[in-house]
């Protein structure tokens, strides 16, 4: 694979991308007779977060750093990302009028560069280098 850092992150952010909307899918299609769509949505997401954080971990940022101080450090930028684009894709529809579709392929490109520059900086800062 690529010596280049951002270009791993393109690849195995695009299998993250993948993974996480088929296991979403799948979680929803086999608990929704079971569980709220709630409950599905956050095992779903601890799922897709814990493959991102070793995809990236392994792969992109080829980090021997403490597992769980790395792990929680990569839910705190999720949640940050999370939280931001939400925000601003709420504004972007309901004030700005901007297309959902339009809004979200945006804010799906800010969230990818917002979170690679979060886990290259925070998540594993001292140990990829």
């Amino acid at each position: 694979m690529t010596n280049n850092k951002k270009i791993r992150y393109l690849f195995v952010g695009g299998f993250n991308l993948a993974f996480g909307y088929l296991v979403s899918l799948a979680s929803y299609a086999t608990l929704k007779p079971y569980f709220h769509i709630i409950f599905i949505a956050i095992l779903a997401n601890i799922l897709n977060i814990t493959v991102s954080f070793f995809m990236y971990k392994l792969i992109v940022f080829k980090s021997k750093g403490p597992l769980l101080k790395e792990y929680f450090r990569s839910y705190m930028v999720y949640g940050v990302a999370t939280i931001t684009s939400i925000l601003l894709l709420w504004v972007l529809v309901d004030f700005c009028s901007v297309p959902f579709w339009m809004a979200q392929g945006f804010l799906v490109a800010v969230t990818a560069i917002v979170s690679y520059l979060g886990h290259n900086n925070f998540t594993f800062a001292n140990s990829s280098k």
